[in-house]
């Protein structure tokens, strides 16, 4: 079993279930605490619709965040997530740019992370 995450009807990554799981976790813990929309639609338990302009928002708020904070626990927690969720907006939108240019190491970390994500 898999997970789906779309894209106006287009898959951008089916992981495992317990990877799709874990992530949902993440994204909606992340956006609970910054006070923002996921950006994530559940359409069944293991299939989510992205609205891209929330998402993205979510991500470069959390990427901020994740620049700009000087608690070393808060700059840990965030940073396995932005990374996956960074090349998850790049197979989306291929010329989208980080807000903070400050984040390009997360975009940077991307890159290589992407060829591991099946879609």
């Amino acid at each position: 079993m898999s997970y789906i995450f779309e894209v106006a009807d287009e898959t951008i990554w089916s992981p495992a279930r317990r990877v799709g799981q874990l992530y949902v976790g993440y994204i909606e813990s992340i956006a609970r605490t910054l006070k923002l929309p996921t950006g994530l639609t559940a359409v069944a338990n293991d299939y989510f619709e992205i609205n891209l302009a929330q998402f993205k928002s979510l991500i470069d708020t959390a990427a901020n965040e994740y620049v700009t904070s000087s608690h070393t626990i808060f700059y840990q927690l965030l940073e396995p997530v932005l990374p996956v969720s960074i090349a998850l907006i790049l197979r989306a939108d291929p010329t989208w740019q980080v807000a903070n240019p400050g984040a390009q190491d997360l975009v940077n970390a991307a890159y290589p992370l992407s060829r591991d994500m099946p879609q």
